[in-house]
């Protein structure tokens, strides 16, 4: 998401109901990296309005604070799916050190020390079942 082209941030504004200021976001070049960046002075100057008239309308607070509560749910998943991929990388190196370092569980008997195990009863048995 940080990767976002101008136009994803575009459709991401359409999506949030904030239709209205597709076009000062591409006239900004906002693009998903700028959005990350993006803070409370930002955020007001770049979700002002203009109607017909060219009268220039200042967002309410309550427009600013759904601008910054999406924003910020936005950003939070972005971490998540960050952490994820750490947490993922972590667990596959992870796995691979140990099945690299550590015996299969059918070989564990042959990999303990001599002077810990014996394997004559093992033999015997064996011997027994021919």
């Amino acid at each position: 998401m940080e990767s976002w082209t101008i136009e994803q941030v575009g459709d991401w504004l359409i999506e949030n109901s904030f239709e209205n200021n597709v076009k000062p976001f591409k006239d900004q070049n906002i693009d998903g990296s700028a959005l990350m960046r993006m803070d409370k002075d930002n955020i007001s100057q770049i979700l002002c309005t203009s109607d017909e008239n060219g009268i220039i309308k200042r967002p309410t607070s309550e427009v600013k604070f759904k601008f910054r509560e999406k924003l910020d749910d936005w950003q939070i998943m972005v971490e998540l799916e960050q952490s994820k991929l750490i947490a993922g990388e972590k667990l596959d190196k992870y796995s691979l050190r140990t099945s690299v370092s550590s015996p299969s569980i059918e070989t564990r008997p042959y990999w303990i020390d001599d002077d810990n195990f014996s394997n004559t009863d093992l033999i015997e048995d064996i011997e027994e079942r021919l």
